[in-house]
């Protein structure tokens, strides 16, 4: 784990679609205010899909936790469409693109 501090953190097992066991972590960050662009972000990260996400912005704290979580969402979902499979850590069983949905 990185020295960033996440205030949300959720692990999956999951499966590539090449068949390759991995751990996913998706964590989001805690807002602040981006002096150089005028406006806030979010840190967010999908570790074992992505490396090195950038921070998600809006024109608020609010927004830009919004735009973190929406970002997660739209990476899991696309995983599993594209034939990943997702476990809640230490359950086996695996979690459909609507559950997907109903965690973020």
């Amino acid at each position: 784990m990185d020295s960033m501090k996440y205030i949300a953190e959720r692990s999956f097992e999951a499966i590539k679609p090449s068949g390759e066991k991995t751990q996913i972590i998706v964590a989001i960050g805690v807002p602040y205010k981006d002096e150089e662009y005028d406006s806030w972000a979010c840190p967010v990260k999908v570790e074992g899909i992505h490396k090195n996400l950038a921070a998600m912005h809006g024109i608020d704290s609010w927004q830009a936790l919004r735009e973190a979580q929406k970002l997660v969402l739209s990476i899991l979902v696309h995983f599993v469409e594209g034939g990943g499979k997702l476990y809640i850590f230490g359950e086996n069983e695996e979690v459909t693109v609507s559950e997907v949905h109903q965690y973020f």
